[in-house]
């Protein structure tokens, strides 16, 4: 049975409840295969698929957790830590951009400062569909700030907000994150940091406040050459190999044969990181034959493409 068959009827609770007429194909006792011939019968039946967040289904629209509505994302700021800043003093004057739900705030500025307590919060409101949240970023940006000239990005931490919302409570508590440098995996010093995603309708939680600094305490951690915190970083690599699509929009190339050779590419995208497009692609489209679909394609790419 195709997903792209039972992934599209009546929507009722999360459930899709779908009529299928299913062929009966006969089978070779001796060698145990379906024969390639007619079907020697059908079965009508009523199928309930229930759909499962965060999987793989080839039908065009998949449900998410995710309600529609007016959603919050906060974020704590509490400390940032061996920065590297690029003034030939080796100490600039760290500032924090953090963007989510299509704004952005930033922090107060730090002067000439390589670590330093913050104890800030920003908060962003906005209305957003399950979908739209399921793929929103939160995107924090350390920048060192320049009277009279545009500020220098210093490094980022980029967070998926569904994995915050995976978290219990939807949100976790002063952890230690790497600052990379933009479009590399070096590192450039450390943030610690606090988020919460509170759905639509849902109560902002307390993010843990530093309630034992005083000014002269956090003037010390200014002027201090404080050690990285004990957190370990890992290199990895991405290896992705494509070589067919399902469910692709109808291509109008395609009549009236309904199939044509079409080029392609591919192009992956990794939370953090620049884009990586493949090379073009020849490949074969044809249309789906089903007729409870709209009109679909499918490709079958002549050469299977990798993406490093």
């Amino acid at each position: 049975l195709s997903a792209k068959k039972l992934g599209i009827g009546m929507r009722v609770n999360q459930t899709v409840r779908a009529a299928a007429r299913i062929p009966l194909l006969p089978v070779d006792p001796q060698l145990r295969q379906i024969r390639d011939t007619c079907a020697v019968g059908f079965l009508d039946c009523d199928i309930s698929s229930k759909l499962e967040f965060d999987s793989s289904h080839s039908y065009s629209e998949r449900l998410v957790q995710h309600k529609g509505g007016e959603w919050t994302i906060v974020v704590h700021l509490v400390e940032i830590r061996a920065l590297e800043s690029a003034e030939e003093s080796g100490i600039g004057n760290p500032v924090v951009h953090v963007s989510a739900l299509g704004d952005t705030k930033q922090s107060k500025k730090y002067k000439r400062a390589s670590s330093s307590l913050m104890e800030e919060s920003v908060y962003f409101s906005a209305v957003r569909t399950g979908e739209q949240m399921r793929q929103e970023l939160i995107q924090i940006q350390v920048r060192n700030w320049r009277h009279l000239m545009s500020d220098a990005v210093i490094g980022q931490v980029v967070i998926e907000a569904d994995s915050v919302y995976q978290h219990e409570g939807h949100s976790f508590l002063r952890k230690w994150f790497p600052i990379l440098s933009y479009g590399s995996s070096s590192v450039v010093g450390y943030l610690r940091a606090s988020a919460a995603v509170v759905a639509p309708a849902s109560a902002i939680p307390e993010l843990a406040a530093y309630k034992g600094g005083t000014e002269k305490q956090l003037l010390l951690l200014q002027k201090s050459i404080v050690l990285p915190p004990r957190l370990s970083t890992t290199s990895f690599c991405v290896n992705i190999s494509l070589g067919f699509a399902d469910m692709l929009p109808f291509m109008s190339g395609l009549e009236p044969m309904g199939t044509d050779i079409v080029r392609i590419f591919a192009r992956a995208e990794i939370s953090g990181y620049d884009p990586i497009d493949s090379n073009t692609m020849i490949s074969l489209a044809e249309e789906l034959k089903d007729d409870r679909l709209n009109r679909a394609t499918v490709l079958n790419v002549q050469r299977r493409v990798n993406l490093n």
